[in-house]
């Protein structure tokens, strides 16, 4: 196997067993409760980032922009995501 092959392997095996995830993203998230188009963006970058830098078998991705602005995406089979609401509203 080439030495490329086995470092992405090893890479991809590291994401797998982790339970959560923390993205420091290269933007600002822009966040402006009065502002609905950046608003908007903000939800759309914590969902989707760049399509494929978020994992959705994770419990949940907490993601940090340049700007300090910080927001989770989380994986809501755990009866629609309350127990990460709970916790987000005690971090607020």
């Amino acid at each position: 196997m080439p030495q490329e092959a086995s470092i992405v392997i090893s890479a991809i095996s590291c994401v797998c067993n982790k339970t959560l995830l923390f993205y420091t993203d290269d933007s600002e998230y822009g966040f402006d409760d009065q502002d609905v188009t950046r608003l908007d963006n903000y939800g759309h970058v914590l969902l989707h980032g760049k399509g494929y830098d978020r994992w959705f078998d994770k419990s949940f991705n907490l993601c940090f922009s340049t700007d300090g602005s910080v927001g989770f995406n989380t994986e809501h089979t755990w009866a629609d995501a309350p127990v990460m609401g709970h916790l987000w509203e005690y971090v607020i």
